[in-house]
């Protein structure tokens, strides 16, 4: 498997908290916002200990944000929808649900955060969506 140079980078962080530090998964929160979310999510779907992941305006893919495709291809980039129900820490995810922001629009659309959730069927506690400054939602 061909990893991206901003996976490796995300990995190489991760060991240097394990190894200089004697981080514990048990106490790492991962944060990844858009495009970040692809790496973040892909180091989280590997570490079953994490304490929780942080998303901000995730992605489902790369392809997605461009096209809207029902499938994942082989050379999509940053498969979150593929590798969400392999977390097992608490995820909070903060969306905005306007597509647009200051008169300009959003490349992630509200709806990925939707599908990010949904996709996971195991709905549980898992997951927390703020999508403005007053609301909250829980999974169970």
């Amino acid at each position: 498997m061909v990893l991206s140079r901003r996976i490796l980078s995300f990995e190489a962080v991760y060991k240097c908290l394990e190894e200089s530090y004697g981080a514990k998964q048990e106490n790492i929160i991962l944060y990844g916002q858009s495009v970040g979310s692809g790496p973040t999510l892909d180091l989280a779907a590997r570490l079953p200990h994490l304490r929780a992941v942080v998303l901000h305006s995730p992605i489902l893919s790369g392809l997605r944000v461009m096209y809207p495709v029902k499938r994942t291809y082989w050379f999509d980039i940053y498969k979150n929808i593929d590798k969400i129900p392999y977390v097992n820490c608490p995820v909070l995810i903060i969306h905005v649900k306007s597509s647009t922001v200051k008169g300009r629009s959003l490349m992630v659309t509200f709806s990925h955060s939707v599908a990010l959730i949904l996709i996971d069927s195991l709905i549980s506690e898992k997951f927390a969506l703020i999508d403005s400054l007053n609301s909250v939602h829980k999974f169970r």
